[in-house]
């Protein structure tokens, strides 16, 4: 994993934790453009175990 993808996953996990910090109990992300599957692994092993 390389600086800019723990950085850019620090600060998605932050954007990501205010929502739910604030009642939001459904917060959606999506990713536009390609690569549909690598967005979605790197959400699971690097945002949302910060958020929980």
């Amino acid at each position: 994993m390389s600086s800019s993808e723990w950085v850019g996953g620090h600060r998605r996990s932050s954007s990501v934790k205010e929502y739910v910090e604030t009642g939001f109990t459904e917060v959606y992300v999506s990713q536009i453009g390609e690569e549909q599957d690598a967005f979605f692994d790197f959400y699971a092993k690097e945002v949302l175990p910060r958020v929980r």
